[in-house]
């Protein structure tokens, strides 16, 4: 594959699509295998949430750090990090005698997942502008939709044939990527050498462990001094990171991007809508089973009519960004998703509302991320897009963990029904925060 056919806005989108969504079946295959895994383990299926949020907190923390290494130091290192982690991360998965460590191997799993994520994604930045920008970044979202959305079905299709923990070790087919990504990826800025803030890292990391651990207190089964004191740390952690961030306005979370008001609500605006989309990849699989004894591959497949609706919505939205407001969009796609996830939640019992919910769900995520990616790559100068990219991801999956951590601990206090009704508002968070950036004016 050479540099010149793959920097077509279409052919680019194929190749980075297939990073992108390869990197994601950490999150979109791994639920169909969750309740297999508990039984395994002797876990309740609240508690396996944690395989998805431990991969989505890492995968969040590590964007914004590959971020700023891509930027000064191009792809290279990135790749080889990326490629490390998810060897190694795999590795862990297949081989680890405990629950623990299989979440430790999510970890490293996110961790190259981000960077992976944010070379292709600084790739079609790199190479394309406007609306040839907005069409590679439609197809690279639309590909990466149809692995997600197809996820249950190739997870349960590799547990079939593998195991259950081929399908948690399958975010390593994006190494695959890693030549064709260098040959086509931009060198960096250079200059100065790459400040990590590892501090800043480690803090961040902290109050999302501790947040996603109060969310599922109840279904990891802790008991109320334990929840005060992760509530202690949470706390504790927040604070210490907001006053590292002011003092160290460089660091992890960079003030030329936490300053713009545009540039944080349309973040969190985005973050809603991936709430109800990772709470319902947890959420979707429980569904089904419960009325007709289904398999993991008749899950798999009477879902996979999501991975096409989120395909559609992804090049739609490519399609409209130039001529439709980021805010428009965003409000769209939440009313969209929340409407879903209670059609799913009510109606659960009837097959196709619960496609539906996962469908639209998936389609909300899809759309998301197209609009504000493009409209982010606006926002900043080129030299500072890495490090912009990652914060938004940071921002981004940091909402989808929260969500999936709420479900998981709703289901251990009642249905999947009920969990899916209660976390159906999240989304709808997207409305206002998109009118504060309407209401802004770029800096």
């Amino acid at each position: 594959m050479t540099v010149a056919l793959t920097q077509a806005p279409t052919r680019l989108g194929l190749l980075l699509g297939f990073v992108a969504g390869s990197s994601g079946l950490g999150l979109a295959a791994a639920p169909i295998v969750l309740p297999e895994l508990a039984d395994v383990v002797g876990r309740d299926v609240g508690q396996t949430a944690w395989v998805l949020s431990a991969f989505s907190l890492t995968l969040a923390v590590m964007t914004p750090v590959f971020g700023r290494l891509f930027d000064r130091r191009g792809a290279g290192g990135t790749l080889a990090a990326g490629a490390a982690l998810g060897l190694t991360g795999a590795t862990v998965v297949l081989v680890a005698p405990t629950f623990t460590t299989i979440v430790i191997g999510r970890l490293l799993q996110g961790a190259a997942a981000a960077a992976l994520s944010i070379v292709a994604f600084g790739i079609a930045g790199h190479h394309h502008e406007g609306a040839s920008r907005a069409r590679a970044l439609g197809v690279l979202t639309a590909v990466s939709s149809l692995f997600l959305g197809a996820g249950p079905l190739i997870g349960a299709g590799i547990a079939a044939v593998l195991g259950w923990r081929a399908t948690l070790a399958a975010p390593v087919i994006a190494t695959l990527a890693v030549v064709p990504l260098g040959r086509l990826a931009p060198p960096g800025a250079g200059g100065a050498p790459v400040s990590l803030d590892i501090t800043g890292a480690v803090l961040v990391l902290a109050t999302g462990s501790a947040v996603t651990g109060l969310l599922q207190a109840r279904a990891t089964g802790l008991g109320a001094v334990m929840t005060a004191l992760v509530a202690v740390v949470a706390a504790g952690a927040f604070t210490a990171l907001i006053r590292h961030a002011r003092s160290h306005p460089d660091g992890f979370l960079p003030r030329a991007a936490m300053a713009n008001r545009v540039f944080m609500a349309l973040s969190g605006s985005a973050a809603a809508v991936m709430s109800g989309f990772l709470g319902m990849s947890f959420l979707g699989p429980l569904l089904l089973p419960e009325e007709g004894g289904r398999t993991a591959v008749d899950v798999g497949l009477v879902l996979l009519p999501a991975a096409l609706a989120a395909a559609a919505v992804a090049q739609l939205v490519g399609w409209l960004r130039p001529r439709i407001a980021v805010e428009t969009i965003l409000v769209s796609l939440a009313v969209g998703t929340t409407a879903g996830m209670v059609a799913a939640g009510l109606g659960h019992r009837a097959t196709v509302l619960v496609v539906l919910g996962v469908a639209a769900a998936t389609s909300g995520f899809a759309g998301a991320q197209v609009a504000v990616l493009d409209r982010v790559s606006e926002l900043v100068a080129p030299e500072d897009r890495g490090v912009a990219l990652g914060t938004f991801n940071l921002i981004f999956v940091t909402g989808g963990a929260l969500g999936a951590a709420l479900a998981g601990g709703l289901v251990d206090v009642g249905s999947a029904a009920a969990a899916t009704l209660g976390i159906a508002a999240l989304p709808l968070l997207a409305v206002p925060l998109a009118a504060v950036a309407r209401t802004e004016v770029d800096p």
